[in-house]
């Protein structure tokens, strides 16, 4: 059997679920069908591997699971009969909070999400609310297939209601079974909106009521924490040329007086600063769009370029709106410390590098509080188009 994977995700297909593990021997599939739901097939790189027992493996986390509801249970019993409410309520609340106690347990080993029913509203909405704090890639048919129709009629709608509820679609690749394959026209249009998807990378929504408002409703705008800021794709704007967005009460961190708001368009690979006027706890965009559509950052704190693709060496420029910190960082991939790398100046790269970095308060001794999270951006050297 493979070694143990770090990641995990879950893929709903009807009838079955597919848990897909990255394997440092290759990709392992372990596919629970719901026709045999006592047995577990194991696949590597696409191969038959072994067939076990799902019993045993669930064992322990059924008996985890089963003690965790048991105190769960005496706790509400306790509230409940405080309350004295009926017995039928009582069971209920209680057979409601078992399952839900489940879904969250089971979510909680799940690193992302793959639908491939994401053509489908109704699977896009669900893959959406499930995904919250996660990931989720949603399939796309094939062009040539009928139920792709969507996509060839109005692929900026298709691609803007991805973008929306922040979900990635799957990329065109040979080979791919009645999913899309390479089409030089798709293939455009995944080009023009890579900047806007790349941009949702690390999403969490942004669950505050009334936080964000198109004014007169002339576009749809959703609101997603991303590591340095946040991020708001505005879409279905139609033929308007700008729209002002409304964003109330949103938080800022410690030492936080103001946002680096930039904003991109589909088809263009160039951030252009967006103006922005403050009012207590009101802050206005205007917003300019392209195809109905635009993709606007609020950083806090940033790593520049935004594209993390290059041919040629680049020069990698960081900064922070946050007062009274410094900014540390590392080129190997680990974690950053007060005891890492100080910024001060623009750094040159010319080979493929994962760079992360993390803003500090600095306290004496070396010592220092992370402000923050850390951001990573991993620039990836491509050979030259031939």
């Amino acid at each position: 059997m493979a070694p143990p994977a770090e990641r995990a995700f879950l893929h709903l297909d009807g009838p079955q679920a597919t848990l897909s593990l990255d394997a440092a021997a290759g990709e392992s599939l372990i596919e629970w069908r719901k026709s045999d739901p006592a047995r577990v097939d194991f696949h590597i790189a696409g191969q038959f591997h072994l067939r076990a027992d799902i019993r045993r493996l669930m064992e322990a986390f059924d008996e985890k699971l089963a003690e965790q509801t048991r105190l769960m249970k005496e706790r509400m019993r306790e509230a409940l009969e405080r309350g004295k409410p009926s017995p039928v309520g009582e069971q209920a609340v209680s057979s409601a909070q078992s399952e839900l106690d489940f879904a969250l347990a089971l979510l909680r080993q799940v690193d992302g999400i793959y639908d491939e029913h994401g053509q489908y509203g109704h699977g896009l909405n669900l893959c959406g609310l499930l995904g919250l704090r996660k990931p989720i890639v949603m399939w796309t048919r094939d062009v040539g297939d009928k139920q792709g129709a969507e996509f060839v009629a109005n692929p900026d709608a298709y691609l803007q209601r991805h973008l929306y509820m922040g979900s990635y679609l799957t990329e065109p690749f040979p080979g791919n079974d009645h999913t899309i394959l390479p089409v030089d026209w798709a293939e455009k249009y995944y080009m023009d909106y890579g900047p806007l998807f790349d941009a949702i990378s690390g999403k969490k929504w942004v669950l505050q009521p009334h936080v964000i408002e198109v004014q007169g409703q002339k576009a749809k705008a959703n609101l997603f924490e991303v590591p340095g800021g946040y991020v708001i794709p505005v879409t279905f704007g139609g033929e308007q040329a700008s729209v002002k967005v409304f964003l109330r009460r949103l938080p800022k961190l410690a030492g936080q007086k103001t946002f680096r708001i930039e904003a991109i368009n589909p088809g263009s690979n160039r951030w252009v600063s967006v103006k922005a006027t403050e009012d207590g706890e009101l802050l206005t965009l205007d917003v300019p769009l392209r195809r109905g559509c635009a993709m606007v950052k609020l950083a806090h704190t940033w790593i520049k370029p935004q594209n993390h693709y290059f041919v040629t060496p680049i020069t990698l420029e960081m900064g922070t709106v946050i007062e009274g910190t410094k900014i540390h960082y590392t080129l190997d991939g680990s974690e950053p410390t007060i005891r890492s790398p100080l910024y001060s100046a623009p750094l040159p790269l010319e080979k493929t590098t994962t760079v992360k970095m993390a803003v500090f308060k600095p306290k004496f001794f070396r010592r220092g509080t992370m402000v923050g999270s850390v951001i990573t951006a991993n620039f990836v050297k491509v050979p030259p188009s031939s």
